[in-house]
């Protein structure tokens, strides 16, 4: 099971080069800004990817028979509000410390 979730943390992030370079791009401009606060906002913003990641990883696991992109049109909405849901609780959980 490991190793299906590997697999697709690694298809994921070869994807995503994009907002890789709009992330070291703000990076470098909050350093720019005020370097005091680049710790903390590193803090958070990782903080934030491992919720994301975490709630993704739930969602697959617990509900793997009825991801987006395997149920009909229908239940595609539901599908996707359900995830997002999801996500977003655990990263507002864990950006607040919860």
């Amino acid at each position: 099971m490991l190793d299906k979730i590997a697999d697709g943390l690694l298809n994921a992030a070869s994807r995503h080069w994009q907002l890789k370079l709009a992330t070291v791009a703000l990076l470098a401009l909050v350093w720019w800004i005020n370097p005091a606060t680049l710790e903390t906002t590193i803090n958070k913003l990782s903080l934030a990817t491992l919720g994301a990641l975490v709630g993704y990883q739930i969602d697959a696991l617990v509900f793997g028979y009825a991801r987006p992109s395997q149920v009909s049109e229908a239940v595609v909405p539901s599908a996707m509000l359900r995830r997002a849901m999801i996500m977003s609780a655990i990263v507002i959980g864990v950006t607040l410390g919860v």
